[in-house]
């Protein structure tokens, strides 16, 4: 099965949200819109044809139909179903890949105080995915309530709780269905990302995760582009920044706050990840206040 990549920004936008129940027979008529039409199946089985091909969505899944495609029901559901929808609007999908194709753990540039447009980024929806309702299906009366009295006051809200949803379901695609050695990554991101203050060694690594390093190590340079390594170094500079713009600490503090206690050391990363040394880039981002 396939992910939909969507650009992000902006965020899809929500048109409408509802559920139903359809009795055994009951098959979707034939349309296009030109919307985003997700259908949840709470409980009970969908017979769907989208563009040609025929897909069956069972209970607890999620099927997600792209907009301009011509879908119907071609065949009638065999017991009474339950069905969530969503609608929401958005540019057409830049692609479909599959699971295994998707760069789930690229490490994305971070911003900085003087930027003045939004970083580019992409969210991955799956096709057709499998949903545990037990988290799902609360978040979907919320909407579904909501839409049924909208309100200035909960717009907003209506609008975050599809954020939110969508965001749940490109967490399912990207833990879901990933292969062994993604999975080592993941845990490998995790540990690096709590552990970037102290001392990088491979035992300790590898007494965490209870792989060898140098399979740990070819994992995550397939999936990440890049070396544990490298990887720590990556989260240590972002912390740094992070430090030198946020808190009146010393360039030495912060240094040993992320891991490097030798300040010539610290600087000379520094200074090679970002261009500029610490002090600098603290002078540069600093939030100053309006002249009078």
């Amino acid at each position: 099965m396939k992910c939909l990549e969507l650009s992000i920004p902006p965020l899809p936008q929500f048109v409408m949200a509802g559920f139903t129940v359809w009795p055994a027979g009951t098959r979707h008529f034939a349309r296009s819109i030109d919307v985003y039409d997700v259908l949840v199946v709470a409980s009970g089985k969908v017979y769907m044809t989208e563009d040609g091909i025929p897909y069956e969505i069972g209970a607890g899944e999620l099927f997600v139909l792209t907009p301009g495609s011509l879908h119907y029901g071609h065949r009638g559901c065999d017991v009474q179903t339950e069905i969530y929808w969503l609608h929401f609007i958005h540019s057409r999908p830049v692609r479909a890949l599959a699971y295994d194709e998707i760069p789930w753990l690229s490490v994305l540039p971070g911003g900085s105080s003087k930027d003045e447009t939004p970083p580019p980024h992409c969210m991955y929806i799956p096709k057709q995915a499998a949903l545990d309702m037990t988290l799902f299906r609360p978040l979907l009366d919320r909407m579904v309530r909501l839409h049924g009295r909208i309100r200035i006051e909960n717009a907003l809200e209506l609008h975050m709780l599809l954020t939110e949803f969508l965001f749940r379901v490109q967490q399912i695609a990207g833990r879901q269905f990933v292969a062994p050695s993604q999975r080592v990554s993941y845990r490998f991101m995790e540990y690096a990302e709590s552990h970037y203050a102290s001392p990088f060694k491979r035992r300790h690594v590898e007494e965490a995760l209870h792989y060898r390093y140098d399979y740990i190590a070819r994992c995550f340079k397939k999936h990440a582009g890049m070396t544990p390594v490298e990887y720590v170094q990556h989260v240590r500079m972002e912390e740094a920044r992070r430090l030198l713009v946020s808190t009146e600490m010393t360039v030495r503090e912060v240094g040993e706050a992320v891991g490097l206690p030798d300040g010539n050391y610290f600087i000379k990363t520094f200074r090679k990840t970002t261009g500029l040394t610490p002090g600098k880039y603290r002078a540069f981002n600093a939030i100053r206040e309006p002249s009078p």
